[in-house]
């Protein structure tokens, strides 16, 4: 710091000490950086090796679930065309095979009926002299033996309900009717779940007047989704679900969504 005549105050900087205003990065995160990238490039070749092959191996299925499609369509492929003289016409029982099958099948497992339920266990873990608090007056309920079973019974009806609503939500009809579709033309159908669904849920609020007002507000709940099989690669040596080591799922993205993505740190825009 140096003063002059004129009451002045000048501050000299040191060249080689570190600017609070523009600093340099530090050797420790260059470094860190760098192995991060290292670690990320290494992770994504082996995830983009092991994709190659896994969807190379799915391409003798895929020419099963293309003559499929051109049953379903009434199309001949080129080298079925030649053999049959070159005509176009072409019978369409397999169509009407496959939506008599996707019927019946949408009817037993959507109907009126649904497939499945909530019951307590033969042997549900709980100990006698619980204390269960009322849903309504929220007031403490010494319950035991067959009470307690009996509210047990009641919550299980809850959770039903709570999960039917769900399941509406996310739209369960629709997306089931879609795998269902796949099923039965290509021999191959798929439901993802659970994944997030995040809405808007709809409330009444009473206010201190005794008046209520009509608000929302955000929830996340389970969802579910039907991707197509077209898009997904999984472990084609497995026998069972439970011996696979992984799947891909291929999304399809717009301009939109791809260039939010190119703004991401380490994006590959080579």
């Amino acid at each position: 710091m140096i003063n002059n005549e004129k009451g002045l105050t000048f501050v000299k900087l040191d060249s080689n000490a570190e600017n609070p205003y523009n600093p340099e990065p530090k050797a420790a995160d260059i470094s860190q950086e760098k192995e991060n990238k290292d670690i990320a490039d290494h992770v994504g070749r082996l995830l983009y090796g092991k994709f190659t092959v896994w969807r190379d191996e799915r391409e003798e299925i895929e020419w099963t679930w293309m003559r499929a499609l051109r049953a379903y369509l009434r199309r001949y492929d080129e080298d079925s065309k030649e053999d049959v003289g070159g005509t176009e016409v072409f019978v369409g029982l397999t169509r009407a095979k496959t939506m008599a099958a996707y019927a019946r099948i949408v009817e037993l497992l959507l109907g009126p009926d649904r497939p499945w339920s909530i019951e307590p266990s033969p042997v549900p873990e709980f100990k006698d002299g619980m204390t269960y608090v009322d849903p309504i007056t929220q007031a403490p309920d010494f319950v035991e033996g067959k009470k307690l079973r009996s509210v047990i019974k009641e919550n299980t009806d809850k959770m039903e309900k709570t999960i039917e609503d769900q399941l509406l939500h996310a739209d369960f009809p629709g997306k089931f009717k879609l795998a269902i579709m796949e099923l039965c033309l290509l021999g191959n159908g798929c439901i993802k779940g659970a994944t997030i669904n995040v809405r808007d849920k709809p409330k009444w609020i009473k206010l201190e007047d005794n008046t209520f007002e009509y608000t929302s507000e955000r929830v996340v709940e389970p969802g579910i989704d039907a991707p197509s099989v077209w898009d997904l690669f999984p472990d084609p040596w497995a026998k069972t679900p439970n011996d696979m080591s992984g799947i891909f799922e291929q999304h399809i993205i717009g301009r939109d969504k791809l260039i939010e993505l190119s703004q991401l740190k380490g994006f590959d825009k080579s």
